[in-house]
């Protein structure tokens, strides 16, 4: 859901927090519910590569902590 709000964010500026909660509450929103599926299907085949990964990396494997730049950028 991440990637799916930056792309939906990319180049997208606001002047404060409010406007930037905003454009993150409309991205949101504006998610079709077909995306949400397809992730929601996704969830048992990744579960299975974190559980045979035994703790190493998986292809899936992403950290919030990379998004946290496009969501307070309020240049």
């Amino acid at each position: 859901m991440w990637e799916e709000l930056e792309r939906r964010l990319k180049g997208v500026r606001a002047s404060n927090a409010n406007q930037k909660f905003a454009q993150l509450e409309a991205a949101w929103k504006s998610i079709p519910m077909t995306v949400v599926q397809t992730l929601l299907d996704s969830m048992p085949r990744r579960c299975q590569a974190v559980i045979n990964a035994k703790g190493y990396p998986t292809k899936y494997q992403i950290t919030f902590y990379s998004y946290l730049p496009f969501v307070f950028d309020l240049r």
